[in-house]
């Protein structure tokens, strides 16, 4: 089944499309669900975060905040990269933008024309015999003028280089690499990973062990991350919720 997750920060709007997409899946029997609304695109990141299933983005692309449809989009397709998006918005003339920032909505739908019950309809009807594939995130980066693209999940941490300033050292499962970089920008750019230190990034998926007392976390190669006091709380919480 295709969950479908819509965005718009006017309220009218978002039951409108909402009514129309429950509407639509009925009629048609389609294998989808409206599996989650709302005018708030940080809520809508937030689920994006605790599920790894792709699914189908319709955004409002005009959201008056600080992040606009567009944003949310390239931060959906870096996080599920399989996912689809389709656009709602006021005007046409988005299609240059998000080609440049590589995008590719599957429509834009402009809000309030006479047709646009139609083409919701028609693009769900049309997705609806589609398998998505279950997305995978990779970090791309170039070591010794080789480029590299690394799963995720092969990861285990990231840690700052103590003699080479701006470069960062990756940890993950049958290699160590290093490259340029900035850990605040990648724990940005990758929620899935942790913060523990100013030094060190790390794949909670890939721990095996935390000792507590010791304040280290340890992964299936490399040194253990050690951890401030103060992310003790934090970590025992995630953890134990793991264990379980």
């Amino acid at each position: 089944m295709i969950p479908i997750l819509l965005c718009d920060d006017n309220e009218d709007f978002l039951n409108y499309y909402a009514s129309i997409i429950e509407d639509t899946i009925a009629k048609n029997k389609l294998n989808m669900k409206l599996a989650f609304k709302t005018v708030n695109p940080w809520q809508l990141l937030e689920y994006v975060e605790n599920n790894a299933l792709p699914a189908l983005y319709i955004l409002d692309i005009d959201l008056n905040q600080e992040l606009d449809g567009i944003d949310l989009a390239e931060k959906i397709k870096t996080l599920q990269p399989n996912s689809k998006i389709a656009f709602l918005t006021s005007y046409e003339d988005y299609a240059l933008e998000t080609l440049q920032r590589q995008i590719a909505p599957l429509s834009y739908i402009v809000k309030g024309s006479p047709n646009s019950k139609q083409l919701m309809a028609q693009l769900l009807t049309k997705l609806n015999n589609t398998k998505l594939e279950k997305s995978e995130a990779y970090l791309s980066f170039e070591d010794k003028s080789i480029n590299y693209k690394i799963s995720l999940s092969r990861i285990y941490y990231l840690t700052t280089s103590s003699n080479k300033p701006h470069m960062i050292k990756l940890i993950c499962k049958n290699n160590v690499f290093e490259f340029y970089g900035n850990l605040r920008e990648l724990a940005e750019k990758f929620p899935q990973l942790l913060r523990i230190h100013h030094s060190y990034l790390i794949n909670p998926k890939n721990v095996v062990k935390v000792d507590f007392k010791q304040r280290l976390v340890f992964f299936p190669a490399g040194a253990p991350c050690t951890y401030p006091a103060t992310k003790g709380k934090e970590l025992r919480k995630l953890f134990t919720q793991k264990a379980h």
